[in-house]
């Protein structure tokens, strides 16, 4: 990443942004951005993860402090004295003024505003990016910002001092019902939702169209620190030109922002209205719902194959193609983002699963156990929960004493499967183990981890048998899964926190790297920095035995120029008698519903240094 210019007067508090609107904008346009906050003062950078996107700032913006309040109120009461000299249209200015701060509910967090002219360029590519502001205490913490390929519309930005008229009365009433905003499908529309509000979007529509309506608002802020459940829960609702609800959602399976799915009855002018399941609402209720024919994918099989393996998937959904075909997979073990044409991935990254294990693919008639399909471990085997109350049985040849591995990988690939696994041993058909939800910490944006895990060892040789199935007992062709049958496989994921780090030239900040072990791996853990410029020095850089995470020392030499730099850190340790590195992730420990706390992973980690000052 170039670094950026940065000047320093003193030492200030790191910048804190709560919500950036709209949370997008499509390739090639320039639009105006608010950003919500606190810190926000002094602003000198923008800085976006990816390429393609840049931001010019044009103001700053705050509510009113007590000491500004008082000595307005001051003000009137001279004005209204007795024998004051008479001031009707200053007196009406104060008025308005201090009404409106008293109406303001003023979210501490959110006070103050930057406006930003965000421009993308016609080739910057579509996705989420990491967007940050740097200001004089250094970098803040990442937001989302989506690019995508869609025209886009907004409601008017909603900040901490937009004058609003007194809730129930007749004047707010009549804003909430002239609050339509008209469209042209295929769109992208931005919004807010505030306290007991509702956003009302029109569009004309045709018989037979295939309408998708996919909402993204958990998706731009995963997690609200000060709220329940702990995000903006949003729903949505179809009407046709009567008013009458056609359709309606308020989530997409296990995953809390919601997509809706019809085909229009007929010619005609429709109505979508967009709010929050409680009715709350703030200005960081933030979403972005795309609207009209579009590619949306539900659900896909196989959900990964074999490293640098040359495969076709079978896509479900609606408005898609009937088949990808001649999909290379990465050459690396992991989760990776399938490279699908431009269409298909319109409405959401689809992943893949790599893995060097033996593969197979289940068969129709496994779903009793006499009729348990035969595996051989190590294995994975591909396979689907086909309808209501099916389940799967495989079976294996297992040695006295060799521990297992058995574990599914299906929610994690976006697969609504929410999987339970029984073992079962060669004498009398016991149940050896069995496990419904396994946590896992590398995925941080889950609060439901559904994919069951189980180690166990056999006390003798023979045949073993499995049972999967939905804990639910649900099914359909959306009901993918993965299921690993192994040995133990050590190893370890890593994660650096905080995402943004802050520090002098000369100085120093904390950083904490977190091990994820895998599979019974305890051993230490070396850490480095990968590929850095000169002038950092990570301290003491290892996680011992059997620790989960360690606090180091990121440190600049007084050389370092002022700016921001992208790093990196590499683990390594010795598997097996095997070297194994992995770069850290970066992430923050987001705090969900005031308790509750998660691992979110961002795009880059970044650091600002700085020169001078104490």
């Amino acid at each position: 990443m170039v670094s950026l210019a940065l000047s320093v007067a003193g030492p200030a508090a790191m910048a804190q942004v709560g919500y950036v609107y709209p949370a997008g904008c499509q390739q090639g346009a320039t639009v105006t951005v608010i950003l919500g906050g606190r810190g926000l003062l002094d602003l000198e950078q923008v800085a976006f993860s990816g390429t393609g996107l840049s931001a010019r700032i044009l103001g700053y913006e705050k509510p009113m402090s007590p000491e500004e309040r008082m000595k307005l109120q001051d003000e009137l009461a001279e004005l209204r004295k007795p024998g004051a000299p008479s001031a009707p249209e200053r007196i009406a200015e104060l008025r308005k003024r201090l009404d409106m701060v008293q109406r303001n509910a003023v979210t501490p967090a959110l006070q103050e505003t930057v406006t930003l002219e965000v421009s993308a360029t016609a080739d910057a590519p579509i996705g989420a990016r990491d967007l940050r502001i740097l200001g004089r205490g250094g970098l803040s913490l990442p937001l989302v910002f989506m690019v995508g390929d869609q025209p886009e519309a907004s409601f008017p930005a909603v900040t901490a001092i937009t004058p609003r008229p007194p809730a129930g009365s007749a004047r707010a009433v009549a804003a909430e019902s002239a609050g339509v905003l008209a469209v042209t499908p295929p769109v992208v529309v931005n919004g807010q939702i505030l306290p007991g509000e509702s956003d009302r979007i029109r569009f004309a529509g045709k018989k037979g169209q295939r309408l998708i309506v996919a909402v993204h608002a958990r998706a731009l802020i995963p997690y609200l620190a000060d709220a329940v459940p702990g995000w903006f829960q949003s729903t949505v609702s179809l009407l046709d030109a009567q008013g009458k609800e056609l359709s309606y959602a308020d989530d997409f399976r296990y995953k809390a922002d919601p997509v809706l799915a019809y085909q229009l009855p007929a010619d005609g002018d429709y109505t979508l209205v967009v709010r929050d399941t409680l009715y709350r609402g703030r200005e960081d209720f933030v979403y972005r719902v795309a609207i009209g024919e579009l590619p949306f994918v539900s659900g896909m099989f196989p959900l990964g194959g074999a490293p640098g393996k040359e495969m076709d998937f079978a896509m479900n959904g609606w408005n898609l193609p009937a088949l990808v075909r001649h999909v290379r997979l990465p050459d690396e073990r992991g989760v990776h983002p399938l490279d699908l044409p431009r269409c298909v991935a319109a409405t959401g990254t689809v992943e893949v699963a790599v893995d060097d294990l033996p593969e197979c693919g289940e068969t129709a008639s496994n779903d009793t156990t006499g009729k348990a399909q035969e595996i051989s471990s190590p294995a994975v085997v591909n396979g689907r929960i086909e309808k209501a109350g099916d389940e799967d049985w495989f079976q294996f040849k297992a040695a006295a004493g060799a521990p297992l591995v058995v574990e599914v990988v299906a929610r994690r690939l976006r697969s609504p499967l929410d999987g339970t696994l029984q073992v079962f041993g060669p004498a009398g058909g016991a149940v050896l183990a069995a496990n419904d939800d396994d946590d896992d910490k590398a995925d941080g944006l889950s609060t439901h981890h559904a994919d069951p895990r189980l180690t166990f060892t056999p006390s003798a040789d023979g045949i073993y048998r499995v049972r999967l199935a939905d804990a639910q007992r649900r099914g359909g062709i959306d009901y993918a899964y993965r299921l690993r049958v192994s040995a133990p496989r050590p190893d370890f994921a890593l994660r650096v926190v905080p995402s943004s780090v802050n520090l002098r030239a000369g100085g120093s900040a904390k950083v904490t790297v977190f091990a994820l072990r895998r599979d019974g791996f305890a051993g230490k853990i070396a850490l480095a920095l990968r590929d850095s410029p000169g002038g950092f020095r990570l301290g003491a850089g290892e996680i011992p035995a059997g620790a989960d995470k360690v606090e180091l020392t990121l440190n600049a030499s007084r050389e370092v120029p002022a700016g921001v730099v992208a790093l990196a850190i590499k683990g390594s340790a010795e598997i097996g008698g095997t070297g194994v590195s992995h770069g850290a992730v970066p992430a923050d420990d987001r705090m969900q519903a005031f308790f509750y706390r998660h691992l979110v992973p961002a795009r880059q980690w970044l650091v600002s240094v700085r020169k001078g000052g104490k």
